[in-house]
């Protein structure tokens, strides 16, 4: 499954489902393959997600230690911070035109 984000605010966004799902945890959101961020709740999810994105680039400059060397197999080449981005940005363009974003619709 994909996830399609949009807004009249902005381009869509387009993510695959684990890394739509992370995203949708790190807002407190349940992932469901339908849902809607409505304009009140938009600054809410905005820090949630910088705070989620935040703790992943720390952990991505911090030294590893043996028990993350052993996680490796279920390390990604592409860190959430870095995934994150551009929902990050529809966010905070949505917000700017009062725009609710949704998907699955």
């Amino acid at each position: 499954m994909l996830y399609k984000f949009k807004s009249q605010a902005a381009a869509d966004v387009i993510m695959m489902q684990p890394h739509g799902d992370k995203v949708l945890a790190a807002l407190g959101r349940e992932p469901s393959e339908r849902g809607v961020i409505q304009v009140a709740a938009m600054q809410d999810a905005i820090d949630a997600l910088q705070q989620a994105m935040k703790a992943s680039h720390e952990k991505l400059a911090a030294p590893k230690d043996e028990e993350q060397e052993d996680d490796d197999e279920h390390y990604d080449d592409i860190p959430f911070h870095v995934r994150a981005e551009p929902f990050l940005n529809l966010l905070k363009l949505s917000l700017a035109e009062g725009k609710d974003v949704v998907w699955g619709v």
